[in-house]
């Protein structure tokens, strides 16, 4: 599996476990201004990033920026 693949399937799994637990209507984040991703584009990226041995947010940031 490529790893496009892998952080595709990894966000489908992320998005229909949220969706099973919180409802369909629900959101983690419920307060403050519109978020520009949703809780499953927000998450799937840390999930990937430690997978692949990044284990701060400014490594894992700068992975996903750089691809």
């Amino acid at each position: 599996m490529s790893l496009e693949d892998f952080i595709i399937v990894v966000y489908g799994w992320i998005d229909d476990q949220l969706k099973e637990w919180l409802g369909p209507t629900r959101h983690l984040r419920q307060r403050g201004f519109a978020p520009q991703l949703s809780d499953s584009e927000a998450i799937t990226p840390v999930v990937v990033g430690e997978f692949l041995g990044y284990d701060t947010d400014v490594g894992i940031w700068a992975y996903f920026r750089q691809h």
